[in-house]
């Protein structure tokens, strides 16, 4: 026969229920000079972007941006700008079989209804871990990014300019590296794939370094494993992050 006993104690922590882990979305992000507020619609869809900035003692800008979709998938964003000087984007983008992003489209408003094609650009995943952009801007200037990604993170972005005829694969500009991840949640989880272009990561960089400067990112961290806070060595200045539960 066996005996199971109970002991009683007076420390609080042994009669404490584990936290239940949660998803959260992201509803605010702030920084020195810059306001993020982010909208969602009923089916937790990232529909809209708020974003107030601090130009100076005088001055702010602000940028609003809408996004619609089609099964489940966003396939168009409008970014209206107001400031010292005010443009409207719109983006539209293409997917692949597999539900990546394939292609951005971009335009600029002239006038009051008129639309200039602006970019186009290509995503190609033909090599494993490995995502190419190539970027026709309508100036004439056409660039090429590589992003090595491993484990869902960024490692590295490779990004050639003076691509010609003759030189199709351009020359290197520069490379940034991110390294360090924790193994924390990304703030931006839940919002879509071209949210953070050209790629969000799943977790949270510790480290960038790129043309000779280095920076290091500390995070603090809600009960649910999302950063509340960055901090950069570079200027010891820090984003906040706002979340709900969902």
């Amino acid at each position: 026969m066996a005996v199971f006993t109970i002991s009683c104690s007076n420390n609080d922590s042994d009669s404490e229920t584990p936290h239940e882990m949660k998803a959260n979305r992201i509803v605010k992000e702030i920084s020195e000079n810059t306001t993020k507020t982010f909208a969602y619609n009923d089916q937790n869809q990232l529909v809209k972007i708020i974003e107030i900035g601090k130009i100076d003692a005088f001055g702010v800008t602000q940028s609003v941006k809408n996004y619609t979709y089609e099964n489940g998938k966003v396939v168009q964003s409008q970014e209206d700008y107001t400031g010292s000087t005010s443009f409207t984007f719109r983006y539209m983008y293409g997917y692949d079989s597999e539900g990546r992003v394939y292609s951005m489209y971009v335009q600029k408003r002239v006038g009051s209804e008129n639309y200039n094609d602006f970019t186009d650009i290509v995503f190609d995943y033909t090599t494993p871990n490995v995502i190419k952009l190539k970027d026709w801007r309508m100036d004439g200037n056409t660039s090429i990014s590589v992003l090595d990604v491993v484990n869902g993170n960024i490692t590295t972005n490779s990004v050639y300019t003076n691509i010609t005829n003759n030189n199709p694969n351009g020359v290197l500009n520069y490379t940034s590296l991110y390294s360090n991840y924790d193994t924390k949640k990304s703030p931006y989880e839940s919002l879509p794939l071209i949210y953070n272009y050209p790629y969000s990561s799943a977790n949270n960089s510790g480290k960038y370094e790129s043309s000779g400067t280095t920076i290091t990112y500390t995070y603090e961290y809600n009960a649910d494993g999302y950063p509340v806070k960055k901090t950069s060595s570079f200027d010891n200045k820090s984003i906040i992050y706002e979340y709900e539960r969902i």
